[in-house]
């Protein structure tokens, strides 16, 4: 994939991270600065940054699919976790920020 096509979809990610984080941009640059494209690939920075927000966001509301997991040869429980945000009600017309 071109290279332009990668800063578009990782200004497009970016995008939609402010709208729900408002230090979006000061975490990305600190991190950008702190951090070699070798040690700290950009999309798996705003991996990170995404499911932190998630975390963030769902204020310990997590789901988990499957509900139970089965555990890998180690004994860690094998799950996805995600949010549902309409489990949490907003005040009408907000977004949630952290």
């Amino acid at each position: 994939m071109p290279r332009q096509e990668d800063a578009g979809r990782l200004a497009e990610r970016l995008a939609h991270l402010r709208r729900v984080c408002a230090h979006a941009d000061l975490i990305v640059g600190e991190l950008l600065a702190r951090y070699t494209r070798k040690a700290l690939a950009r999309d798996d920075m705003l991996d990170a940054l995404v499911l932190a927000v998630t975390g963030c966001l769902s204020g310990g509301a997590l789901r988990q699919v499957p509900a139970e997991g089965d555990a890998d040869r180690t004994g860690l429980r094998r799950t996805i976790s995600f949010y549902k945000p309409e489990e949490r009600p907003l005040a009408a017309g907000r977004q949630e920020s952290i």
